[in-house]
């Protein structure tokens, strides 16, 4: 697919989302073998993955299977904590840089994707979109769904989508052109989308036999971008 340039912000994000026909066009073909792709929506680098992951789809007869996973911004050295403000606080003037990196880096990558971008002005809960990434995924749009919700909220730095509201996320899904029915079920704290979002997490592989080949491997695409943020399992 081409990156195309835009005159405006308003025109960025609808020449992205045109792009939606194609998405699921790639999305439906057949593969000779499946990428599982882990993303999470507060990932900046998740955002950035969709497009060259389905470019490695339709180039190599890949079927790419999308799933949610979420990430630990202490884990990641984003901050040491996550509280209530949802402010960042780092350990130490270094890990400061390192986080500010992490986004800049972002930036950078989407600038090359022509994708709207701004850092966040504050950490992300991502557990509801996750879930309702699997709410659309059952009716086959989770990549047009997990765009939309990309383009509005890193567009932003997520200054004008609040990716914790059910209501924002249900909005977002009827624009998608997604049934809402049973979606406030499907969010509930003890709803089939909690057990969906667990069943998606991947799971440990037993190790290899001494001298066997590996089926499991995280990509790489050029320039030294990773596919996905959490990882990515060839099966």
């Amino acid at each position: 697919m081409t990156f195309k340039s835009a005159t405006s912000e308003a025109d960025a994000d609808a020449a992205i989302l045109a792009e939606a026909e194609a998405w699921q066009g790639i999305i439906a073909l057949d593969g000779d073998k499946t990428l599982d792709v882990y993303l999470d929506v507060k990932s900046p680098h998740a955002y950035l993955a969709v497009r060259p992951s389905l470019e490695v789809a339709r180039d190599y007869r890949v079927k790419v299977n999308f799933l949610p996973y979420t990430l630990s911004y202490a884990a990641l050295g984003v901050t040491t904590s996550v509280q209530s403000d949802m402010k960042r606080r780092p350990a130490t003037p270094a890990s400061d840089r390192k986080a500010r990196m992490y986004y800049a880096a972002a930036r950078q990558y989407a600038a090359l994707q022509k994708l709207p971008f701004r850092s966040p002005q504050r950490l992300l809960d991502s557990t509801a979109a996750n879930k309702a990434f699997l709410f659309a995924k059952q009716q086959g749009l989770e990549v047009p769904f997990l765009m939309r919700v990309c383009v509005r909220g890193w567009g932003s730095g997520w200054r004008d989508y609040e990716v914790e509201s059910l209501e924002r996320l249900r909005g977002t899904l009827t624009e998608t052109g997604a049934r809402t029915d049973g979606f406030e079920a499907f969010m509930a704290p003890d709803g089939r989308g909690r057990l969906s979002w667990r069943h998606a997490w991947p799971r440990p592989r037993p190790p290899a036999a001494p001298g066997s080949p590996t089926t499991s491997s995280t990509m790489h695409l050029p320039g030294g971008s990773w596919a996905c943020s959490a990882g990515s399992t060839w099966r």
